[in-house]
């Protein structure tokens, strides 16, 4: 839910490490990714990402934040 993704963000800053929202990289603006734009299924499961969607995915995280890995 966005109410724990909120408390969760808030308890990363307070701790000073990057929090990555999974909500955030697979529903920017609310509209989830379920499909690729090939067609193809993103997601096995409410947890679990296809390959597909472990490169798109990826490469959101590394564009929110850059940087991260380093």
């Amino acid at each position: 839910s966005y109410a724990r993704t909120a408390w969760q963000k808030e308890s990363a800053e307070a701790a000073v490490v990057a929090f990555v929202s999974k909500e955030a990289v697979v529903c920017p603006d609310r509209t989830c990714t379920v499909l690729s734009d090939a067609g193809k299924l993103m997601l096995w499961d409410a947890s679990h990402w296809t390959i597909d969607a472990e490169r798109l995915f990826g490469e959101r995280i590394l564009e929110a934040f850059p940087g991260i890995f380093d």
